[in-house]
């Protein structure tokens, strides 16, 4: 695959919605000759297709040819099927959580999707994830367990073990109902394995959560700051295999609404910050590499946040050109500027 050109071309069709410059950049590469099975091998792979289809049809499919445009709907249907499934799974729970007094956070999965992209179809999702409060996970298991829910790993958890499972895990699998859609619900009490101040940071995350609607049911929500935390931690627990999980970065980060300063804060007082070098940045935040998968250098801070201070991939004035306009200085990148070098340092390798 060209880097230059396939990858580059779904790096910009992954995105959310595409600013006219970035139409017009992604018009420029579809005109040439392109690997189709690449990209969308790749587009599967990642998990972005929703969305690099919702982008070709806004541009009016420009040279894509017919078979891969057909595969490509075929996809996204099945893929809207699937998470219309999900939904309904979640809402459910979402539903008898509330009926029973437990406080539920939805993470990531169709509620995501619904909340960020506006259209729970528009994310490839595989299970469903649901944050409840240590102290209710017992009852919450047997709630699950009564409505035919049943472990993953074929283990029961009943009363005696609960308190061993609350002190060896972070979270509990469990099996759909037979009759039901087959899915998996994972029940969190922690988000992130053995992290210091554990118990502290989830406390603290339940604080600043908000209570709210989700699928038409009473649930909780992260606030922006942890949010945009909880998706990092999760890309970085899974070494940032997928370009859908930073595409939810760069959507929430270009949305706005972030207290960076609270991001800031939140990272240092619960240990998710560290220095800088081992990811190799001359410059740019002082946040853990371990969060931002070894890219720190392309966080998408705000204007001035670290004043002289740019992605490292764009230490010349050429580099990364296409993502910052020219009028920009060193150090007035805008967020979508440090949100695009996500994928330039990250995915291009610059």
């Amino acid at each position: 695959m060209d880097v230059a050109t396939e990858l580059g071309c779904l790096l910009l069709l992954a995105r959310g919605d595409l600013t006219t410059e970035e139409q017009g950049r992604a018009r420029g590469l579809l005109a040439q000759p392109l690997a189709w099975r690449d990209i969308l091998r790749s587009a599967d792979e990642h998990g972005v297709f929703p969305a690099v289809v919702r982008n070709l049809r806004r541009l009016g499919w420009p040279n894509v040819p017919e078979g891969i445009r057909k595969e490509l709907e075929a996809a996204e249907r099945f893929n809207a099927v699937r998470n219309r499934l999900l939904a309904r799974g979640l809402a459910t729970i979402l539903g008898r959580f509330a009926q029973a007094g437990i406080p539920v956070i939805p993470l990531k999965g169709v509620a995501l999707a619904e909340s960020l992209y506006g259209d729970a179809s528009l994310r490839v999702c595989s299970d469903v994830d649901i944050l409840v409060p240590r102290r209710a996970v017992g009852h919450a298991i047997e709630l699950l367990q009564a409505d035919g829910f049943r472990g993953a790993d074929r283990y029961l958890a009943g009363a005696t073990e609960i308190d061993l499972l609350l002190r060896s895990n972070m979270e509990y699998c469990l099996d759909s109902p037979p009759a039901s859609f087959h899915y998996v619900l994972e029940l969190h009490w922690d988000i992130a394995w053995r992290w210091r101040a554990d118990s502290e940071m989830v406390d603290h995350l339940w604080t600043d959560a908000r209570p709210g609607t989700v699928l038409g049911a009473d649930a909780w929500a992260l606030s922006p700051e942890w949010e945009l935390l909880y998706l990092a931690l999760h890309a970085a627990r899974h070494r940032w295999s997928a370009l859908k999980w930073l595409v939810d970065i760069h959507e929430i980060c270009v949305r706005g609404g972030l207290d960076w300063t609270g991001v800031e804060d939140r990272a240092r007082r619960f240990g998710l910050e560290r220095p800088c070098p081992p990811c190799g940045c001359s410059a740019g935040p002082r946040t853990s590499c371990a969060i931002w998968g070894g890219s720190c250098s392309g966080l998408p801070w705000p204007n001035g946040r670290w004043s002289g201070s740019r992605p490292r991939c764009a230490s010349s004035t050429t580099d990364c050109g296409r993502f910052a306009s020219g009028s920009q200085a060193v150090g007035q990148w805008s967020a979508r500027d440090w949100a695009a070098c996500i994928f330039e340092r990250i995915f291009l390798g610059s």
